[in-house]
């Protein structure tokens, strides 16, 4: 399966060259217009309002104030349809795409949105595949697939390797298609990540084998079952809340966390809080201990954060966690710059939580693009102040 950085430089080779066959050591495959199948609706649950609750407090300047776009007002959302599909001779040839004997189908709700065009899917990166002037073009896979008998569920996502992605967009599926009692043989995963594994045994499914999106492509399904995307960039309805609530975790006596990112010192060019170790040491004198979520299990995890009542911590897959604490924890989310704050802020209020942003700065010698990646630091004393500002409200 094409990465992202693969995605957009075959886009890039199509566009100035017209067709291409090969390319990062795959046969590419081409299908022109393809129809639509839109498969069989097995279950559907109609799409909800929730609404939208704003951050408590903004401090700092964010280095691009379009990143709160969305985020300062109050408003009422629409959470997609939920809808799981049954779909006959699958062939899975992206992160959220497959081709079945009768057409082509996306989880996408933006191929949803248009009618079922892959048009739509033209300007993603993350799924596996491209679409250019009504032709799309994938990694063609083995020619002598392997048949998988039986019902299959495929959890497509985006960022397959990602935790956050798997805390927001896979696992919520999960839950949903496990309650529907719906009898199935395997799975089809964007990646084995330690996470899955364990969600699938606390759903009752641990026994049952399952497949990487990449190994799909030498695989095709008999019947295969895919959950529409309903994650409304980071929005949840009070069900999907209600499930993920419902988890298990190893339960944890710590009321005040710091979500540190230190342990991210070996990718020293990916989005580096410079002075991290400041804050942390801040937060430690107010009674916050430093957590490292990416040394824990996922069941510790989700025991971490529903005993936590205040959560601090720069954003990443960490924070995200936030969504199986309490309603009414408080949550003070440090930023730099990204697309992804109004995510994040659907998130928290999806929560129900008492949150606030604190924006960091750029180091002014750091010009890489995109900005998201730049080193930053953040003024310990602002966080000093976020925190105070939440526990006196």
């Amino acid at each position: 399966m094409l990465s992202p950085l693969q995605t957009i430089d075959l886009r890039r080779r199509i566009t100035e060259e017209g067709r291409v066959d090969r390319g990062y050591g795959f046969a590419l495959a081409h299908s022109v217009n393809p129809p639509v199948d839109w498969g069989e609706v097995v279950v559907s649950e109609p799409s909800l309002q929730v609404e939208f609750q704003t951050p408590e407090f903004v401090l700092g300047d964010p280095e691009d104030p379009s990143c709160l776009a969305d985020v300062l007002d109050p408003k009422v959302l629409k959470i997609p349809t939920k809808a799981v599909r049954a779909f006959r001779g699958v062939r899975i040839v992206g992160w959220r795409s497959m081709f079945t004997r009768d057409g082509f189908y996306s989880s996408a709700s933006e191929f949803r949105d248009a009618g079922g065009n892959p048009d739509a899917l033209v300007d993603s990166r993350w799924d596996g595949l491209v679409v250019h002037d009504g032709v799309l073009t994938y990694v063609a896979g083995h020619k002598d697939r392997i048949e998988i008998k039986g019902n299959t569920l495929f959890l497509p996502a985006l960022e397959p390797a990602n935790y956050g992605s798997f805390v927001i967009r896979v696992l919520p599926k999960l839950l949903y298609f496990v309650e529907q009692g719906i009898r199935i043989d395997q799975i089809v995963v964007p990646q084995r990540i330690l996470a899955t594994a364990e969600a699938m045994a606390m759903t009752g499914l641990g026994a049952l084998p399952v497949y990487s999106v990449p190994e799909a492509s030498a695989l095709e399904f008999e019947r295969l079952y895919v959950i529409d995307d309903f994650e409304l960039k980071g929005c949840m309805c009070s069900g999907t809340m209600s499930r993920l609530r419902s988890l298990p975790g190893v339960h944890s006596n710590l009321k005040r966390i710091y979500v540190s990112r230190r342990l991210n010192a070996h990718r020293p060019l990916r989005r580096p809080l410079l002075n991290e170790a400041k804050i942390e040491r801040e937060a430690e004198k107010m009674g916050f201990q430093a957590v490292f979520p990416e040394s824990l299990s996922f069941r510790q995890q989700i025991g971490l954060f529903a005993g936590a009542d205040f959560i601090v911590g720069p954003s990443g897959s960490g924070m995200l966690n936030s969504l199986f604490s309490a309603p009414g924890a408080k949550v003070l989310d440090i930023e730099s710059f990204h697309s992804t704050v109004r995510q994040h802020a659907r998130i928290y209020s999806s929560g129900g939580h008492r949150y606030a942003f604190a924006f960091g700065k750029f180091d002014p010698s750091d010009k890489r693009e995109p900005p998201h990646l730049r080193r930053w630091t953040a003024s310990p004393g602002m966080i000093v102040e976020g925190i105070e500002k939440l526990q006196a409200g």
